[in-house]
């Protein structure tokens, strides 16, 4: 996303968003981040990796503050985090709302914690997971309540839009970044099994614009290939 990774600097106000793919410590913004400060700071991510993956990093050692990420977390073996996969730092006053798939020690906020975790939270519905290593989790429409987010400074940090909007950080402005969910996530499916309905949805800013396409030449789209910010795929 933006740093492989950080040993002891400070990284505020900054950004990613796009695809990220590795194997070991992969995030949305940095893979690791060993004894750093990290804060201000989101990532808006597809992110993919074996293990330790996570929206925003795939390992933290230091301290993350006022941060949060959006997006998909794919982790083929084990400890993935909608914000971090392993922490073994602090995390306070951040959140995510990232859909979460993978083997073990899965988590909403993160996936294996060996530090402490304050006033932090995940979105369970965007995450499909109602359990986390350290962390709240709340509902969508919770997320998007400030008096959800005990102690956090709603007056020069964060900023929302009450029933609209999850927090973003006043220093960018709310986020225009469209943020594709897809329900189910993945699905095997053989050519006898039939049809397979799957849900699309931007949970992020701007408009999003997607397409669906066939990878077998037995497999076809009845309904639905394309949109705009939400609908559904029927195959």
């Amino acid at each position: 996303g933006l740093l492989g990774m950080n040993w002891t600097g400070a990284v505020e106000r900054c950004l990613a968003a796009g695809v990220v793919a590795g194997g070991h410590g992969v995030g949305g913004l940095m893979g690791e981040n060993w004894t750093g400060a990290v804060t201000k700071c989101y990532a808006v991510a597809l992110v993919s990796g074996e293990r330790d993956v996570g929206g925003l990093m795939g390992e933290n050692g230091g301290f993350i503050s006022s941060c949060y990420a959006m997006g998909t977390v794919m982790g083929e073996d084990h400890e993935a985090g909608g914000l971090v996969g392993w922490n073994y730092g602090g995390i306070g006053e951040s959140y995510a709302a990232c859909a979460v798939t993978g083997g073990s020690d899965l988590g909403g906020l993160v996936g294996w914690n060996d530090g402490a975790v304050d006033n932090s939270y995940w979105d369970t519905q965007i995450s499909g997971l109602a359990t986390s290593a350290g962390g709240s989790g709340k509902t969508t429409a919770q997320m998007k309540q400030p008096a959800t987010f005990t102690g956090w400074n709603f007056a020069t940090i964060w900023g929302i839009v009450e029933n609209e909007t999850y927090p973003y950080l006043m220093d960018f402005g709310p986020d225009m970044v469209p943020v594709p969910s897809l329900t189910p996530m993945e699905r095997a499916v053989g050519q006898a099994d039939g049809t397979t309905t799957f849900s699309v949805a931007n949970i992020g800013g701007g408009t999003l614009v997607y397409s669906a396409s066939e990878s077998e030449t037995w497999l076809s789209i009845a309904s639905g290939g394309s949109g705009t910010n939400s609908g559904t795929i029927v195959v």
